[in-house]
């Protein structure tokens, strides 16, 4: 084991090191045969169904996703216009009321000053 190891490991992970020390150092690379190769590669496309690919198409799945974002994008803004509106309703409405309340205030008080004393 000549590697340095940060944070240190449980044993079980140690054991993993080890072996694949052991087998790095008993083991020699070995290049397959260029005609295993070819043949293995050319069996595993007969067996692989091709079919798969074609089911459903990339731009489809890319399409489908953009309608989806697009109503949503569509529908957050309406909501937020939506909101928006209605503040500014309970704002105009707030204003009013204070106005409202200003004004019957002076009148009030207008009233009050022209009363005759008698």
């Amino acid at each position: 084991m000549g590697r340095i190891l940060w944070p240190p490991l449980k044993q079980s992970d140690k054991n993993i090191v080890y072996l694949e020390d052991i087998l790095t150092k008993s083991l020699i690379h070995v290049s397959p045969r260029a005609e295993f190769v070819y043949d293995l590669h050319r069996r595993l496309l007969e067996n692989f169904p091709q079919k798969i690919y074609n089911r459903f198409p990339q731009w489809g799945v890319a399409a489908i996703a953009s309608l989806i974002s697009g109503t949503m994008l569509l529908v957050m803004g309406i909501r937020s216009a939506i909101m928006i509106l209605s503040l500014l309703g309970v704002l105009s409405h707030y204003h009013q009321r204070r106005k409202t309340e200003q004004t019957s205030k002076i009148t009030i008080a207008r009233y009050e000053l022209n009363r005759d004393p008698n």
